[in-house]
């Protein structure tokens, strides 16, 4: 099968909103995401799901027709498309995509960088057992917590290299009230008229708050999906997903969780730090954003 053209790419950030619209993306006859969904290919640092920063993605180093291969399921008459939360914020990401894939549209969504970075810090200590510390003292060594979020340098070096028109952002405000016009504008701007179902876009709803009761099969769960991926069994994992296999285990092997709320003196001291992005994000999106406190 032909290899098609790259038509969309989502670029993050992270914990906020990109896997629902993936989802309800992939639930689109006309589109076809690549397998896996984060391909991790444009690049250079931040391996976000290992939820640390400034590590090599070896992802960066391989051809072109590596890239490419993720996208083999893809039929004639679909926009091929991927997700990978890392992009948005890595230094070298536009660039690289503006090499490879000129043409492509970009998806951004975005979410108040407080909230941002706290659900990350609880995604990470919940799912990946990685973070230990508390969340002030997470902020103040890892830095990339705060660096996720700080949107506004993020779009501006994209729009280094790519025009206005290719990039759409979506709030993640307006997802729980609005998601059927957050999803079928994404639509329009993809080219797309058909729009789609109602009860489809609203049974997309997933990536809550989980503590993991088992970490060691969260890593069998990864490496076997990469082994097959790299024995060439593509295929038949994809198989195996559209039965639901991975989101089955993946729910007994975890309970939801409600993370506490924020120390208000933290959420004032992070204001403090988002307020200059924020503000030069208001006119890079043409949004009022003084909620987002």
């Amino acid at each position: 099968m032909t290899t098609p053209a790259i038509h969309f790419i989502g670029l993050g950030a992270a914990r906020s909103g990109t896997t629902w619209l993936a989802n309800c993306l992939a639930a689109h006859p006309a589109i076809c995401l690549s397998e896996p969904k984060e391909v991790h290919y444009f690049n250079r640092r931040f391996a976000v799901r290992r939820g640390i920063a400034d590590i090599n993605n070896p992802n960066a180093t391989k051809p072109l027709s590596w890239y490419l291969g993720h996208f083999q399921h893809a039929q004639p008459h679909q926009l091929a498309g991927e997700f990978s939360t890392a992009y948005l914020c890595d230094v070298d990401a536009p660039q690289r995509i503006r090499a490879q894939c000129p043409e492509a549209k970009l998806l951004v969504c975005l979410r108040n960088p407080i909230d941002r970075a706290y659900s990350h810090y609880w995604f990470n200590r919940g799912v990946y057992g990685r973070e230990p510390r508390p969340f002030e003292e997470a902020i103040r060594v890892q830095r990339f917590y705060i660096e996720m979020g700080c949107y506004a340098d993020q779009l501006e070096r994209y729009l280094e290299w790519c025009a206005r028109e290719q990039l759409h952002v979506v709030l993640f405000d307006d997802i729980p009230d609005h998601p059927e016009e957050v999803v079928q504008r994404t639509l329009r701007f993809l080219g797309i008229d058909r729009p789609l179902p109602s009860e489809v876009i609203r049974s997309r709803f997933t990536n809550p708050a989980r503590l993991v009761r088992s970490q060691g099969l969260t890593r069998f769960m990864s490496w076997g999906a990469r082994a097959m991926r790299d024995l060439q069994l593509t295929p038949l994992l994809n198989r195996l997903r559209r039965v639901g296999i991975h989101r089955a285990t993946a729910t007994m092997n975890s309970t939801p969780f409600r993370y506490p709320e924020m120390d208000p003196a933290t959420r004032q001291h992070l204001r403090a730090i988002f307020h200059e992005s924020n503000s030069r994000l208001e006119a890079l999106v043409g949004r009022d954003l003084s909620h987002w406190t």
